[in-house]
């Protein structure tokens, strides 16, 4: 967005972080990238998805091993919480574990089954928002709240966004 000071890298596919080689090469290219947008003011973020999770390097999710290897002063992280769940993980425990490294937590709600995804209002799906947005009132280093309605709208995307409100 104009003015934002945050530059989001939104999806890298397995092919980019799927073995150790790989995900190094991934990590150091987020790094230098990373160091480049800091220079010019800008923060760089990326954001996850079901597969850093269920994806692992020697028995370690992708994700928590990006997290290790990507230098808190030019990388840090858009949590998606709906993804975390898809991909087994609490992102209240990711937050715990990980403080300081997610600036903006992105919110939806839907099922939690990935066979059988659904997208759904807040408060209509699987997830439990309770404690995690208790969590985003009280972390100051949560900068952003970023809520998505995906593309399954039960009415339109207008009616969903006031649903969720």
């Amino acid at each position: 967005a104009v003015g934002s000071p945050y530059v989001v890298i939104p999806i890298a596919g397995v092919d980019e972080f799927g073995t150790e080689d790989k995900l190094q090469r991934f990590a150091n290219f987020l790094n230098k990238t990373g160091e480049a947008f800091k220079k010019e003011g800008l923060a760089l973020l990326y954001h996850n998805h079901a597969d850093e999770l269920r994806t692992k390097i020697n028995r370690t999710p992708v994700l928590p091993l990006l997290l290790q290897r990507t230098n808190p002063d030019y990388v840090n992280f858009e949590l998606d919480t709906y993804w975390a769940e898809v991909g087994g993980y609490s992102p209240i425990v990711l937050l715990a574990e990980y403080p300081c490294r997610f600036p903006i937590l992105h919110i939806k709600d839907g099922t939690l089954d990935e066979d059988k995804t659904r997208f759904r209002e807040l408060g209509q799906g699987d997830m439990d928002f309770n404690d995690l947005l208790k969590r985003t009132f009280t972390d100051k280093t949560i900068k952003w709240l970023i809520y998505e309605q995906d593309d399954d709208f039960r009415s339109s995307s207008l009616e969903s966004t006031l649903q969720s409100l």
